[in-house]
């Protein structure tokens, strides 16, 4: 029993930040402005990782929102374009697939979605939000499997007053999770 208390329901969605910022390259003036070797350049190079984890709900649609203004603000004069790649994948299954659309699928919201959905390529169903955000929904399924866990790899282009792109990629891990 609850005494004249509020009772919350439900969860706020955040915006997870897109991309990475770029930085400028300054020449040294010294050795005709080549920049010494060092051990560590050396050394491989490691991978980036997957923004998250993001976490949804069986039975529940929600909006995943990346905010690329960091990425966008670093390179003056361009903004952002389209999606142009964007894929769900199932990370539970070795080798990775394409997540199976009975358990979760990326959705336009709209309700104008494929009658077979496809998450190996699902980059119309995102939707830009300028001037620096992307919106993918997702929705799971009531039954679907608490901790299945799942990537969003996706790509997005800017152009600048030219006409030219650039393109930067990213991902999102997707927890099924009772919150």
């Amino acid at each position: 029993m609850v005494n004249s208390g509020t009772i919350y329901a439900g969860r706020a969605i955040s915006q997870l930040p897109g991309g990475r910022a770029v930085g400028s390259i300054t020449a040294s003036a010294g050795n005709g402005g080549l920049v010494p070797r060092r051990a560590a350049m050396c050394n491989p190079v490691q991978q980036c990782c997957c923004k998250g984890p993001w976490t949804i709900g069986p039975g529940e649609t929600l909006p995943l929102i990346l905010d690329w203004s960091q990425w966008l603000t670093s390179l003056p004069g361009y903004n952002l374009n389209k999606v142009v790649e964007m894929s769900l994948f199932d990370m539970t299954v070795n080798p990775p697939e394409p997540a199976d659309p009975e358990e979760i699928v990326v959705v336009s919201g709209t309700g104008d979605d494929p009658e077979e959905p496809d998450n190996s390529d699902v980059a119309d169903l995102a939707g830009l939000i300028p001037p620096y955000g992307v919106q993918a929904i997702v929705s799971v399924f009531s039954e679907t499997e608490i901790g299945k866990q799942y990537r969003l790899g996706l790509a997005v282009a800017a152009r600048d007053c030219d006409g030219r792109r650039i393109i930067q990629r990213d991902c999102v891990v997707i927890v099924v999770a009772e919150c």
